[in-house]
This record gives C-alpha cells, structure tokens and sequence, in this order.
C-alpha cells in the first residue's frame, strides 16, 4: 500500500470511529431523566458516561479542540466571563455555585462533540455512519422509556386516550411525564425535564440528516427513525422542541415559496411531517392548539419574576443576587438579575451569537439547498429557542450538542471550500481542523 493510500485509510478509520462516538454519545443524550450515582455536587447521568464514551472512542486530538475553541473565541470568551461572575455572585448570595461550573462543563462536551462530529464529516466512511444516529437514538429512549413507564405501573395509551378525549394537556405533562421522569427530586423537574429528552431526539435527527451516500436499507431505517423522533416530539406537547422544530418547516417552505423548487430533501421533510400529522390524528391537533394557545400559567407565572422594587433590581443588576423564585426563563435576564450585569451582558452575547450562527446557516441554505445547511439550520433553532425557554439562566447539555452540530457543519463547509481551492492540501491536514 503507498503512503498515501496508507494515510487515506488512517483518515476513514478515524473518521468511522469518530461517528460510532457521535452516535454512542447522542443514543444517551435522551436519557436524561436515568442517574447512575448521586455525587455532593450533582447527579452522575447516563447521557455523561455517554460523553466520556465519545471522548474514549473519538478520541480527538486536544490540538484539534483548540483550534475549534479559537474558531469559537467569541462564544469561549463570553462563557469563561460567565462562568466566573455566575461562581462569583453565587458564592455571595448563597446560591448554587455548581450550576455554572456544570454549565461551562456542558460547553466544553459540546466543543469536544463538535470536533468529533467534524472529523466524521471530513470522510465519506464517517458521514455514511452518521445515518444510524436518530434510528440508535430513538430505539434506545423506547427501551428504558417503557422500563420506567412499566416500573412506574403507568399505561401511556390510556393516558394518551384520556387527554385526547378530555382535551386537557395536563394529562400527558403531569400525569405521564412527570410520574415517569420521578428520579428526579424536584416535581417541576420531572415535568420540565421533558423539553431536553425530546430536544435531544431532534438533535440525532439532525445528525442523521447530515450522512450521505447510504444504503437503500440504511436510509429506509433512518427515514423510520426521523419520522418517530418527530411524532415522539410532538406527542411531548414540549412547546420549545415543538416550536423549533417547526422553523425548520418554515425555513424550507420559505425555501421553496422563493425558488419554486423541490429537492428530494424538502419532499423529505415535508413527507415526514405528514405522516406524522396523519400517525398524530386531528383530535391531537386539538390538543396541541390547548397546549400552545390556551395553556398560559406558566408565561404569567414567569412575568411575576419582573417584579422588584426599583433598589432591589438595581442591586440585582450591578451585583447579582440571590436564586430566583421563578425563572424568567430567559438566560440573559436569568443571569441579569442573579449574576448581575457582567454575567448579563455574557449571556447576551451568547444569544446574539446562536442568532448569528443560525441565521448564517439558514441563509445557506437558501442558497445551495443543502440538507446540511437545513439541518445546522435546526440545530441553531433549537438553541435559540431553548436560550428563551429554559429555565434557570443556564443551557443543558442537549443545546451545547446541537451548537455542535452549528459549529461542525459550518467548519466542514469551510474545509471542504478550502480543499476545493487548494487541491494539493495533503489528506492528513486537510482531515484537521
């Protein structure tokens, strides 16, 4: 074998381990609900030995996730100021000092998952892989979902039949959801914690989007995959993922509404919302309109947390405070008004740097009708949306995954842009970010 046949079959074997990591680490991401040990500090979940497991298998080079940490200064930057302001404001006030410090932990997996997933895309062998993501994770949350909901003596049909019927949301979210998520020790939690497990099924849909050149069979099982990963966020009644979900309707229906034209991907999308509006049936339809429309308490719950004296919020934004009662659920005030306005400020730039990113991503796909782009698109809007719907200031590890997925594609279309104009680039490097 020559040297550089030697090379290009060191570049697919890397490539091919880096998605198996990818796909190990995203089959665990929706298991968040399952703790493996209680520590002083936090619960140790499924979805971090999932992590760990990434690392182990990628294995990406610590050069490699510098060089995306320098690529990403901006966000780098604004987290380091954040965390530290967030430790800092907490130790002061009593608060949860292990929160932020968690946070930036989440980040750094995400930087990590990105140059995993990166390096898959550099090769053919590694992006083929990467089909297998949504089918591996949908099929392992039914398994320990039904274990819990067989555990807990719970029957989700009848359940799903007595909210249909009575139109009543509240059915599925406390009364099947919150009574199957119970490993958690705060009520609210077990209710809420529904928005990152089915986030995290989006986030695997849109890293099987990204493979190319699959089998007829591989791409029947991931089609089957995506279209139970839409119907289970759907039936979540979570109005984050729900709503994200749509933009990316709404981006390929703008797509189509300017260049009146139909690519296979856009039949795709369009085809696996039908099925599952048809698998959902218009009395759910019902429901979600109860959901999305008519279920309120918690956005004027929320409002209540605007409510300070004029000293005590202008102590809070120069000095940070205590632990809200009520999250704004937005993470600029949520870190405005307990971290004060540094922290704030941090939180801010963060947001506008998702937008940014995301809406970059959405303007190429306007113009080259990439899958790709569409699905980097998704996994911007799902950040975006949860940076305003999550609660306590602080993104979880599903939304640091999907900024991964942002940051991955748009690296790759960097790197691939930039082979194009340099074809004597060896493999080697050019399988480096």
């Amino acid at each position: 074998m020559t040297h550089r046949g030697q090379m290009l079959d060191s570049a697919s074997l890397r490539s091919r381990r880096a998605a198996l990591g990818v796909i190990i680490f995203l089959s665990t991401l929706p298991l968040q609900w399952q703790v493996l040990a209680p520590t002083p500090v936090g619960q140790v979940r499924y979805f971090h030995l999932g992590a760990l497991m990434m690392i182990a298998i990628a294995r990406p080079e610590i050069t490699q996730v510098r060089v995306l940490l320098r690529k990403a200064s901006p966000t780098t930057a604004a987290m380091v100021v954040l965390t530290i302001f967030a430790v800092l404001t907490a130790l002061i006030h009593g608060g949860l000092w292990a929160n932020p410090i968690q946070h930036a932990a989440y980040f750094v997996v995400g930087v990590v998952f990105a140059t995993a997933l990166f390096i898959a895309l550099s090769h053919p062998a590694g992006k083929a892989r990467l089909v297998w993501a949504a089918p591996v994770a949908v099929i392992t949350f039914l398994i320990i979902f039904s274990r819990t909901l067989q555990t807990a003596g719970i029957d989700p049909v009848e359940s799903f039949q007595r909210a249909i019927s009575s139109g009543d949301p509240d059915v599925i979210i406390f009364g099947l959801f919150r009574a199957a998520f119970a490993t958690s020790d705060q009520d609210e939690v077990r209710a809420n914690i529904r928005h990152e497990i089915f986030a995290a099924l989006l986030v695997a849909v849109y890293t099987t989007c990204l493979a190319k050149k699959v089998s007829a069979r591989a791409a029947v099982i991931a089609g089957t995959g995506v279209i139970a990963a839409v119907v289970l966020v759907m039936v979540s009644l979570s109005r984050a993922s729900t709503f994200a979900a749509l933009l990316v309707v709404i981006a390929v229906a703008t797509r189509v509404v300017l260049r009146n034209f139909l690519s296979r991907g856009t039949l795709a999308v369009f085809g696996a919302l039908l099925i599952a509006s048809l698998l959902t049936g218009p009395r759910f339809a019902n429901l979600l309109y109860r959901r999305f429309f008519e279920d309120t308490g918690s956005y004027e719950s929320r409002l209540d947390t605007y409510a300070y004296s004029n000293v005590d919020l202008f102590q809070r934004v120069l000095l940070g405070g205590p632990e809200l009662e009520v999250s704004t659920h937005v993470m600029a005030t949520d870190m405005l008004l307990r971290g004060g306005f540094v922290a704030g400020m941090a939180a801010l730039i963060l947001m506008v740097i998702f937008v940014g990113r995301t809406a970059t991503a959405f303007t190429r796909y306007l113009e080259d009708l990439s899958l790709a782009n569409l699905s980097a698109f998704g996994a911007g809007a799902l950040v975006v949306v949860r940076s305003m719907t999550a609660g306590g200031g602080y993104l979880g590890q599903v939304e640091w995954a999907a900024f991964g997925v942002l940051v991955a594609v748009a690296m790759s279309a960097n790197s691939s842009r930039t082979a194009e104009a340099e074809p004597t680039v060896s493999p080697t490097i050019a399988s480096n970010p």
